[in-house]
Protein backbone atom coordinates (compact mmCIF):
# COMPACT_ATOMS: atom_id res chain seq x y z
CA UNK A 1 0.00 0.00 0.00
CA UNK A 2 3.02 2.27 0.71
CA UNK A 3 4.08 1.83 -2.66
CA UNK A 4 1.06 3.06 -4.09
CA UNK A 5 1.28 6.31 -2.16
CA UNK A 6 4.96 6.56 -2.83
CA UNK A 7 4.28 6.23 -6.90
CA UNK A 8 1.49 8.65 -6.58
CA UNK A 9 3.76 11.06 -4.77
CA UNK A 10 6.55 10.86 -7.01
CA UNK A 11 3.60 11.09 -10.04
CA UNK A 12 2.60 14.07 -8.81
CA UNK A 13 6.10 15.58 -8.66
CA UNK A 14 6.61 14.65 -12.02
CA UNK A 15 3.60 16.76 -12.76
CA UNK A 16 4.69 19.29 -11.29
CA UNK A 17 8.28 19.82 -12.68
CA UNK A 18 6.76 19.12 -16.38
CA UNK A 19 5.14 22.00 -15.35
CA UNK A 20 7.37 24.13 -14.04
CA UNK A 21 9.14 23.42 -17.52
CA UNK A 22 6.09 24.61 -19.34
CA UNK A 23 6.25 28.12 -17.39
CA UNK A 24 9.99 28.22 -17.86
CA UNK A 25 9.80 27.28 -21.30
CA UNK A 26 6.66 30.23 -21.90
CA UNK A 27 9.05 32.78 -19.96
CA UNK A 28 12.23 31.97 -22.70
CA UNK A 29 9.73 32.31 -25.42
CA UNK A 30 8.44 35.68 -23.93
CA UNK A 31 12.33 36.90 -23.47
CA UNK A 32 12.38 36.02 -26.95
CA UNK A 33 10.03 37.83 -28.07
CA UNK A 34 10.60 41.17 -25.72
CA UNK A 35 14.34 40.64 -27.65
CA UNK A 36 12.60 40.83 -30.69
CA UNK A 37 11.60 43.92 -30.02
CA UNK A 38 13.99 45.70 -28.49
CA UNK A 39 15.87 44.75 -31.92
CA UNK A 40 12.73 45.98 -34.03
CA UNK A 41 13.09 49.58 -31.92
CA UNK A 42 16.72 49.53 -32.41
CA UNK A 43 16.20 49.23 -35.94
CA UNK A 44 13.14 51.53 -36.11
CA UNK A 45 15.46 53.91 -34.30
CA UNK A 46 18.36 53.94 -36.59
CA UNK A 47 15.88 54.09 -39.30
CA UNK A 48 14.78 57.37 -37.64
CA UNK A 49 18.63 58.66 -37.17
CA UNK A 50 19.44 58.21 -40.72
CA UNK A 51 15.89 60.30 -42.08
CA UNK A 52 17.74 62.71 -39.64
CA UNK A 53 20.67 62.63 -41.51
CA UNK A 54 19.28 62.98 -45.21
CA UNK A 55 16.76 65.32 -44.08
CA UNK A 56 17.64 67.23 -41.18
Amino acid sequence: MLDYYAIASSARQDNAIASSARQDNAIASSARQDNAIASSARQDNAIASSAIQDYG
